[in-house]
């Protein structure tokens, strides 16, 4: 057997490639190999909302599905996550089968796979490191990062692997665009975070659409359509890697606010401002995070609107501090701009010329249709993702949100420029590689450096205009200073320094942009050699990406590792858990009650905190618990049928000035369960919600009209004998004796949920009885007269998809791998070496 050198001899380089990302990684992230974490938001409230479920875990061994501690219960697959069949995702494929551990992974993997997508069309491999350094470390990814958006991040760092498989299909490499594509768009769906997932889909599919269209244009037919059957294949596969994961949240999701809420359509003139609609989230909280049309100038200025919420600059001698809000966009708060860098956005405007003036001196042949494929792909690509990332500001926005499959279960439409950041670094490094792959003459490297400047510099001039007339108060200023005397003076002083830190950025900008110039320049002119301009090239996008981005996450943001473990119970906290020895749930105010899980880990929640609440659960907070969306009151608190049917028994509150706590008892709660005397049925969500609020609780029991009714509406009851107890709580298994001397009905205190996949099961005396879904939330009950013993246990049902997971996860392994050995053992497979 005679082995393929050239191959064994790419695959070398690429390895020395993969392990100077790594290093890159880890010199970036030093603080991590010296005992520091960062300090990241959402991170410390995952924690928090994991903290209770993995301590079951540990003393029994057993994976809690219900996590009882938050907003009175709710499954608990989307907190601690449920073990899948995605073996690329498993194994730990991407990052050297788990030796890149976090937090070196996510650069990593951005460098990783941006290398790839550009090594797929045959980049020089210093405008390929050049690309891949600049993806990994640009702002939006970073920021989001620090945040502790840590699967957002991941899935991003991923997603140029499936633009890769699409290039290798549209170079009629078939097998092998299939295989990479798939593994890519399965790893992207395996890290869980399904809007990143969506915009790539969307992504593809306008590429891929775009580059059939412009085969069959050029009676291309086949490839055509191998090129549309192939990338169809490729992500079948992909979402086959995960379908059992996708159905449960999907299942998951249509319970949840992002599945909608019964009584958008009967909101209460005077009610809140609401997050879900009839069908989704509702578009004003969808669209909340639109970038303003003008923020779209922070792509190649960083502080065109000043940087973040809380922008760290040099030491301000007016204000006394160096931190300042300098950030004036529409925005309610943000940590900081997405920035692209500014050699990639010259870059990119100076590709499209380069193409454009290629296809002008080629009329046909193969390369000038993909070098047209790509061109188009990218504009349209482009154009989608800022279009996406508009919401609000762009009235189509609507009609999609309304109109595309499941859109409407996402916000933030700002994420959406993760596609400009996926494909300015990718086609800015294709022009250049175009540029100088030109044959002499006509369309020489030279000759392309006048139209270059030209449209570079209408770029440049444009946004400098932009930064000298633009306005640089917010509204919310008025605010910033109380009001006091001299506040006038102080607004102008800070739109000053707002002004002033643009223009520094703005000549930061222009300073990139002309050095990166001059390295084409003297390439073209051949005064440099190309290999050194495109790594002074990789050197100027890694320094300009790095030192934006430090903004942002630097030694500051790094804590003492052990700061960042869930801490024990104060004594506070621990001398409550042992007063309530019944488990009765807490309304913790200490916090924000209903977006901080800090108290999750010690008693069982009213609030806490997780982003898709149970819809039903979200109406009783908005309608009920806050009845109307009215702020908290010794009134609200006391008089609350919410409260009492949740068995609130607790309100925990801080002295605002001393930080003191304190306990307050509610002694109307109902109890872990109670038996009602008679039911009222409502036909209307809107009703039931009304007579959840007005009726005796301890008495009546609601029914909606659609929901399993009990065979009578009328029960014998001796409110001095009938009595359940709990007699034994657990996160999946709850124990009750029920003793009453006639048939009653039992409501307990306990959230209803019952879907395909998930559902509370109810067993008396060991037989299985049906739960009923009473008081628009809770779990009710038929329990027979006597002595009698009542389980409910969580239980998983429906088919297990994991198999078909295990099938396409191995064959994109196996395939990947398998077509690796036959062309490194010099096999000419055709649909491979194509």
């Amino acid at each position: 057997m005679e082995w393929n050198k050239d191959f064994l001899k790419k695959a070398g380089v690429f390895a020395l490639f993969i392990l100077g990302f790594w290093v890159v990684s880890m010199l970036y992230l030093s603080p991590a190999m010296n005992g520091k974490t960062l300090n990241q938001g959402d991170m410390t409230q995952s924690r928090f909302m994991r903290a209770d479920l993995l301590e079951y875990q540990a003393q029994t061994g057993l994976r809690p599905a219900w996590a009882p501690n938050m907003f009175g219960g709710m499954p608990g697959n989307l907190i601690l996550g449920k073990p899948g069949g995605n073996l690329i995702y498993n194994l730990g494929v991407l990052n050297l089968f788990q030796f890149v551990k976090r937090p070196f992974d996510f650069l990593f993997l951005a460098m990783l796979v941006m290398f790839v997508l550009l090594k797929s069309v045959k980049i020089n491999n210093w405008l390929a490191v050049a690309g891949a350094i600049g993806y990994a470390f640009m702002t939006f990814s970073v920021i989001s990062y620090e945040a502790g958006h840590i699967t957002k991040v991941q899935a991003m760092a991923v997603m140029p692997g499936v633009l890769a498989g699409l290039m290798l299909i549209m170079r009629q490499k078939y097998i092998y665009g299939i295989l990479v594509a798939g593994l890519f768009f399965a790893a992207c769906l395996g890290f869980f975070h399904y809007q990143i997932a969506y915009y790539i889909g969307i992504a593809i599919g306008v590429f891929t659409l775009s580059a059939c269209l412009v085969y069959l244009k050029n009676n291309q037919i086949r490839h055509s359509l191998l090129t549309g059957l192939s990338i169809v294949v490729a992500l079948v596969l992909g979402v086959g890697a995960n379908i059992n994961k996708i159905v449960d949240t999907a299942t998951y999701s249509s319970e949840t606010m992002r599945g909608g809420s019964k009584l958008a359509s009967e909101t209460p003139s005077d009610g809140p401002k609401v997050q879900n609609d009839a069908d989704g989230l509702s578009i004003d909280y969808a669209f909340g995070w639109s970038y303003a049309p003008r923020e779209l100038f922070t792509l190649i200025v960083p502080r065109f609107m000043g940087g973040s919420s809380n922008e760290h600059i040099s030491y301000n001698e007016e204000f006394g501090t160096d931190v300042l809000p300098l950030y004036h966009g529409d925005l309610q708060f943000t940590s900081g701009p997405i920035y692209i860098g500014s050699v990639f956005m010259v870059l990119f405007i100076a590709a499209f010329v380069i193409c454009f003036q290629y296809l002008k001196n080629h009329k046909n042949g193969n390369d000038r249709n993909f070098v047209l494929a790509i061109t188009v792909g990218v504009g349209l690509v482009f154009l989608v993702s800022v279009i996406l990332a508009l919401g609000k500001y762009v009235p189509i926005n609507t009609w999609l949100f309304e109109k595309l499959p499941y859109y409407n279960k996402f916000r933030t439409p700002m994420m959406a420029l993760c596609l400009a950041q996926m494909i300015i670094p990718f086609y800015s490094m294709y022009g250049l590689h175009l540029m100088f792959l030109s044959e002499k003459g006509e369309n020489s490297a030279s000759k392309l450096i006048k139209p270059v400047l030209i449209s570079v510099a209408t770029l440049l001039f444009i946004t400098f205009i932009t930064v000298k007339m633009q306005d640089y108060s917010r509204p919310e200023d008025s605010g910033l200073f109380n009001n006091a005397e001299g506040s006038f003076e102080q607004i102008n002083a800070l739109k000053s320094v707002r002004a002033s830190e643009a223009g520094k950025d703005f000549f930061r900008t222009f300073g990139f942009a002309a050095l990166a110039l001059l390295l084409v320049y003297l390439a073209a002119k051949k005064i440099l050699p190309q290999t050194w301009a495109w790594v002074c090239v990789a050197v100027l996008c890694a320094i300009d990406l790095m030192s934006v981005s430090n903004r942002y996450m630097n030694d500051s943001n790094w804590v003492d590792a052990d700061t960042e473990e869930v801490p024990p119970p104060s004594d506070f906290d621990r001398q409550l858990q042992e007063v309530n020895t019944t488990k009765a749930r807490v309304l913790d105010l200490r916090r924000d009650p209903f977006n901080d899980a800090g108290g999750v880990p010690y008693h069982r929640n009213i609030g806490g905190y997780h982003p898709a609440k149970l819809s039903d659960y979200q109406d009783v907070i908005s309608y009920a618990i806050t009845p109307n969306g009215k702020q908290f009151s010794s009134e609200i608190i006391m008089n609350n049928n919410a409260l009492d049917m949740l068995n609130c028994a607790y309100v925990l509150v801080a002295d605002p000035q001393t930080g003191a706590e304190q306990v307050l008892s509610r002694n109307t709660a109902k109890g872990n369960a109670w038996f009602v005397k008679n039911i009222q049925t409502a036909n209307t969500p809107a009703e039931e919600m009304e007579l959840i609020n007005t009726v005796n609780i301890g008495r009546t029991a609601v029914f909606g009209k659609d929901d399993e009714q009990p065979k009578t509406s009328q029960f014998t009851l001796d409110t001095l004998t009938a009595k359940i107890t709990q007699t034994y709580f657990s996160p999946d298994t709850i124990k009750y004796t029920s003793r009453n001397a006639n048939a009653g009905l039992a409501i307990f205190s306990e959230v209803y949920y019952a879907s395909k996949k998930l559902t509370w099961k109810a067993y008396i005396d060991g037989k299985e009885v049906p739960v009923m879904k009473a008081n628009y939330i809770l779990r009710a009950l038929e329990v027979p007269a006597g002595n009698r013993e009542i389980l409910f246990v969580f239980t998983e049902q429906g088919s297990d998809l994991v198999p078909v997971e295990k099938a396409s996860s191995l064959i994109l392994l196996l395939g990947l791998l398998g077509a690796f050995v036959l062309e490194a053992s010099g096999r000419k497979i055709k649909a491979i070496n194509a």
